[in-house]
């Protein structure tokens, strides 16, 4: 498994190594989250009728399921949002890198390039996720 690593030097999109890792596996897993949360989705809270003393019994694990998917989404939204800053032709290469460990295409562009969009794109995602402030 290759290095995981960012350059400390003159990089506008340095992040502390706890959310560099936290966004990073938040990538790496959106493929599981992606289909996790299509999975809770498929099933709705009842509707409440209405009438006193009607189905107004609490049900706490559809409560947490619907608090796990409302997380899910802002974690899927905030990886697919964050692509809008890395030119289209970049977009697989980088997502295939990060989520797969797939070496870039180093012959049309070169290594340097990669790695600056790839720092863009991790630093986007941690601050839709507002993990860091701007």
């Amino acid at each position: 498994m290759p290095r995981n690593y960012q350059r400390t030097k003159n990089n506008p999109y340095f992040l502390s190594r706890e959310i560099y890792n936290q966004v990073l596996w938040i990538v790496k897993g959106y493929e599981t989250t992606r289909q996790d949360y299509y999975n809770i989705i498929g099933y709705s809270l009842p509707v409440m009728s209405g009438m006193p003393r009607g189905t107004t019994a609490l049900r706490p694990t559809e409560s947490k399921a619907f608090k796990v998917a409302t997380v899910k989404f802002a974690q899927l939204s905030a990886v697919e949002k964050a692509f809008e800053s890395i030119p289209p032709e970049l977009q697989s290469g980088i997502y295939q890198k990060l989520a797969h460990d797939t070496p870039y295409d180093t012959e049309s562009i070169g290594r340097a390039v990669w790695s600056d969009y790839e720092a863009e794109y991790l630093y986007h995602v941690a601050r839709l996720l507002n993990m860091i402030e701007e």
